[in-house]
């Protein structure tokens, strides 16, 4: 066999591992038009401190997150790379995400929900040394110190 043919051989097998790697349960693939994607706004928010952000205003898209501490700001806060790692639907409609990231020097994996309208967006917040697929937030509990609630832009609560 030319070694060409092998080489191009062993880089069709080593494709096809990433490929079938690439859609095993917790390597989800995200859509370009994910319902994720978007501007989310709570006005109530809006604090910037050491280890913690709530900001006013989140833009998502495929390449990461921006955070704007006020809603009418024009520069950002902080941005950083978030990747969505699973996506479910449970029975009621809700769509739930479970991504993790990077804010400042700081690391996060969160338990998103989206609610069957997408009118309100929902988040848990775990943060960690290193990544761990075991230690997603277990659910969306409202009395967690890390969760936070977004609506819509132009929505207000």
């Amino acid at each position: 066999m030319r070694p060409s043919a092998l080489v191009l051989g062993l880089l069709v097998i080593f494709w096809s591992i990433l490929s079938l790697g690439a859609c095993l349960p917790g390597h989800y693939r995200p859509k370009p038009n994910e319902e994720l994607y978007g501007t989310w706004t709570n006005g109530k928010y809006g604090t910037l401190y050491f280890g913690n952000v709530s900001p006013q205003k989140i833009v998502f898209d495929q390449v990461g997150y921006w955070y704007y501490t006020r809603l009418r700001d024009e520069s950002l806060s902080v941005m950083g790379q978030e990747v969505i790692d699973a996506k479910w639907t449970d029975p009621k409609g809700n769509i739930y995400y479970k991504t993790f990231g990077s804010v400042l020097s700081y690391k996060f994996q969160r338990l998103y929900r989206l609610s069957k309208s997408a009118a309100l967006l929902e988040y848990v917040t775990q943060w960690l040394d290193e990544f761990d697929s075991d230690r997603y937030p277990p659910d969306i509990d409202a009395a967690n110190p890390e969760y936070r609630i977004y609506y819509p832009e132009g929505l207000k609560p």
